[in-house]
Formats: structure tokens, sequence, C-alpha cells
């Protein structure tokens, strides 16, 4: 029996055994939602009904190649003349998720900012809609 099952089990146990929602929202560190939904489910399909009717997928993992041929992807030309497709277009080309797409061009913008070293200053920047007057003096803020 897997965790979830066991999990959904106890909720309905404790439950039949006159718990009230919220000793069982304690007891299980749950919501009341939950509760409810499980509870439902029991009621209409009995036990059969505890279990997931969606499994889920495997999370992907992004390799070094798959995210190597994300940022192809990414960098060259579409198709219709346009620089770059979007992040479904780029996932349905390459069979991964959109998610996974924005995980790799997000970490490879990541590594391509160089690094600041703690000795270096923040740069500054004086940027009309952060800067505050004080008298004569205006004070800049750091990004």
């Amino acid at each position: 029996m897997s965790k979830r099952l066991g999990f959904r089990a106890r909720i309905i146990l404790e439950l039949a055994d006159g718990a009230s929602f919220r000793d069982v929202k304690q007891h299980l560190r749950t919501s009341a939602p939950t509760i409810c939904h499980w509870q439902r489910q029991f009621n209409t399909s009995g036990v059969s009904g505890l279990v997931s009717r969606h499994p889920g997928q495997r999370p992907s993992v992004l390799t070094a190649e798959l995210r190597a041929r994300i940022i192809q992807a990414a960098t060259n030309d579409s198709k219709d003349g346009s620089k770059r497709g979007s992040l479904r277009m780029l996932a349905a080309a390459i069979g991964v998720s959109k998610d996974t797409v924005c995980r790799a061009l997000k970490r490879a913008a990541l590594e391509a900012l160089p690094s600041a070293s703690p000795s270096s200053p923040a740069p500054q920047t004086v940027d009309p809609e952060i800067k505050t007057n004080q008298g004569d003096q205006t004070k800049v803020c750091s990004p």
C-alpha cells in the first residue's frame, strides 16, 4: 500500500472512530478540504475511491544534454521568421513540458550572469521610479 493510500485510509478510519474534523486535521496535519474530499470519495466509491484517478507523471530530469538542446532551439530562428517562439512552441518541438523549458532557460540566464565578488560594491543606479529626494540630495538605490 502506498503512503498516500495509507494516509487517505487513516482519514476515513479516524472519522469512522468518531473523531472530529478538527481532531483529524491536527492529528494527520492536513486541511479540512482534503478531509472532505477523501470522505466524499469514500462515501461514493468505497475503498476504490481512495485510489488516485490521476497517477501523474514522472518528474523530468533536466540533464546537461537536454538543457543544451533547449538552449539551442531557443537561440535558433523559428520557421516563421520570428527570433524566438513561445515556451509552449519550444516545449512541443523538443517534447518536454513548458516548465522544463522555462527552468532550462532560467538556469542558462543565471549561469550567463557574471558572479559578483563580495569585495566589489554593488552597481549603483539612479532610476526615476526608485530614487527619492531628501532635500537637495538624491538617494540612490542598489538594484
